[in-house]
């Protein structure tokens, strides 16, 4: 990740690269090899700018990352504003597991849904 930190942009081919470059909010192409990059990609908002390594389209990779770096601002601000949710719902399911692990508290009575914002 601090590799990742010092460039602009991110075309990534591995799961843990994209998730990676996504946590420090980089503008990110995924040239994906399975399903879960496409559906990380979508839930961080930036669903068209994915590809399967199996049907590479150069001409479209090309344009994809075009696009990324001329958006790269709105595109980083979004990447921020979903990994800080994505970390509020985290906060929320480790204290309810907490809850129901370690302490008294009836399980039955903590709702899963997390608070609203």
């Amino acid at each position: 990740m601090q590799r990742l930190a010092s460039v602009d942009t991110v075309v990534g081919t591995r799961y843990h690269n994209v998730l990676c470059a996504l946590k420090v909010a980089k503008p990110t192409l995924s040239v994906g090899y399975a399903a879960k990059s496409d559906v990380l990609m979508a839930e961080m908002g930036l669903a068209e700018f994915c590809q399967s390594a199996r049907s590479l389209h150069l001409d479209r990779l090309i344009r994809q990352f075009t696009e990324l770096e001329s958006r790269s601002g709105q595109l980083r601000q979004t990447l921020m504003e979903r990994s800080a949710e994505k970390a509020r719902v985290l906060d929320h399911q480790f204290a309810m597991l907490s809850a129901v692990l370690f302490s008294a508290a009836n399980p039955t009575s903590l709702s899963l849904d997390p608070p609203v914002k």
